[in-house]
C-alpha cells in the first residue's frame, strides 16, 4: 500500500496470509468483474463471468437486439444479368477473411456449393456499414443499404427495396446493385 500500487498490496497480501485461498476466489473475481466493467460488461455472479471466456461472438440485430444465435442465408437474389452464383462469389471474395457478422454464413454458403473465390485487392471495411474492394479489374461493394445508398449505387427500378424486411447484404459492381443476399437466425 505504501508503494501506490493496489495490486503489489493484494499479492503480498494474498501470498502473507494463512486464509489466502479463502480469499482467491473473491479476489479474482473483483478483480476480473472491475476489468471486464472498464469493457461495458456488467455481471451479477462469478459464474456469468466465467462464460466470458467462451464467448467467440457476439452480434446485434440493427435495432441493438442480441441475436442468440447465428445468422444463415434466406435467399440470394440477383439483379439482372447476374445470378445467383455471381453475387455469392463476389459476396463471398469480399468477405472471406472479414470478421462480419454476416460473413460467416456467406462463407458457409461459398464452401458448401464449392466456388471459387476470386482475388481480392485493397479491402477497405466501412466501421458499421460494409466493405468495398478491387476484384478482378471491378470496384464490388458489400454492404447494408445505407452503405448502397450513400455511395450512389444505382438500383433496378423493378427491386422494391421497402419489401426487403429481413438483415440483407447487398453486392454491388461499378456502381450497379447485382443481387443481395438476405439473412435469417439458424
Amino acid at each position: 500500500l505504501i508503494s501506490g500500487q493496489p495490486l503489489r498490496f493484494l499479492e503480498v497480501f494474498m501470498v502473507s496470509t494463512p486464509l489466502s485461498f479463502l480469499l482467491a476466489p473473491t479476489a479474482v473475481y473483483i478483480i476480473g468483474s472491475s476489468r471486464a466493467f472498464r469493457d461495458g460488461i456488467i455481471s451479477k455472479t462469478n459464474a456469468t463471468l466465467e462464460q466470458l471466456a467462451n464467448i467467440k461472438g457476439v452480434a446485434f440485430d440493427k435495432t441493438d437486439t442480441l441475436i442468440s444465435s447465428l445468422p444463415v442465408i434466406d435467399a440470394i437474389i440477383p439483379c439482372s444479368p447476374y445470378n445467383q452464383r455471381d453475387v455469392l462469389t463476389y459476396a463471398g471474395s469480399l468477405m472471406q477473411r472479414s470478421n462480419y457478422f454476416l460473413a460467416q454464413a456467406v462463407n458457409a454458403a461459398v464452401t458448401t456449393k464449392k466456388l471459387k473465390l476470386l482475388r481480392v485487392k485493397h479491402i477497405v471495411e466501412v466501421a458499421g456499414l460494409g466493405a468495398e474492394a478491387h476484384i478482378s479489374n471491378k470496384d464490388v461493394l458489400v454492404g447494408r443499404l445505407d452503405l448502397i445508398q450513400e455511395r450512389s449505387i444505382s438500383i433496378p427500378k423493378q427491386l422494391k427495396l421497402s419489401r426487403i424486411n429481413q438483415t440483407a447484404a447487398f453486392v454491388a459492381i461499378n456502381g450497379s446493385l447485382i443481387g443481395y443476399i438476405t439473412f435469417q437466425e439458424s
